[in-house]
């Protein structure tokens, strides 16, 4: 077995563990269309990635519930492989934590759908995102939902501006799992900052964390599917 299985495990979601950036496509199916205002905003530098995430989210329609978004979440697939990756870490007790710059309710409803934290199995993952918060209001009989986002893993100090410091977020776990070493495995601009500070990176094939890992010349792979991480950590 590689001694790099032997470390830590950080994983990003969106665009990683699943195709897309889910909370991309639930803004794309239920927020008003000047949410792309706003990220446009972000990839311009002109509001942090947190604030992005925040005034985004208040955009969701208010005829939607948390059990339409979660029926919505539950037909979303991981990527090929992700289940046996997970499976075969908590078998043999390795460290593996998702942290997302995400939304956690969606991550949760997505992994219990394809098996993973759910009461009937035995595999278990930590996740680290933002959390979703939801209020029902009543006005004349009618009632809506409000939307918001709670940081709990915000650090002022990040680099990367987002709602979850993952820098600060390993760095910590990694006193709790006792490991000096990690390795991530990401996709994008959310993933730069934690790269430069990981032993071994594990970049998605032709996307702008493989890109950045080649011009900064870190350690390295790409991939498409995680099979191919589980088959490079086994030799």
């Amino acid at each position: 077995m590689n001694q790099i299985s032997q470390w830590l495990a950080v994983c990003d979601f969106d665009g990683t563990l699943v195709n897309d950036d889910i909370t991309d496509l639930i803004l794309e199916n239920f927020a008003d269309n000047s949410w792309k205002n706003i990220e446009n905003d972000w990839i311009n530098n002109k509001i942090s990635a947190k604030q992005c995430m925040q005034q985004q989210i208040k955009l969701l329609s208010t005829r939607i519930d948390k059990n339409f978004l979660a029926d919505f979440c539950k037909k979303i697939k991981l990527r090929s492989g992700v289940f046996e990756f997970f499976q075969q870490r908590n078998a043999q007790n390795l460290p593996t934590i998702i942290v997302s710059d995400g939304i956690d309710f969606v991550i949760e409803q997505i992994l219990i759908a394809n098996g993973i934290n759910s009461p009937t199995n035995n595999i278990k993952i930590q996740v680290f995102s933002n959390n979703l918060q939801v209020q029902n209001n009543n006005n004349n009989n009618n009632i809506f939902n409000i939307f918001d986002l709670q940081f709990p893993f915000y650090e002022a100090k990040c680099l990367a501006g987002s709602g979850v410091c993952k820098c600060a977020l390993t760095e910590q776990y990694k006193k709790t799992c006792q490991k000096s070493k990690f390795f991530l495995v990401g996709d994008g601009l959310s993933d730069v900052c934690l790269a430069r500070n990981a032993d071994f990176v594990f970049c998605r094939k032709g996307y702008k964390l493989s890109q950045f890992c080649e011009q900064q010349k870190l350690k390295y792979a790409e991939f498409e599917d995680f099979s191919e991480i589980s088959d490079f950590l086994q030799k």
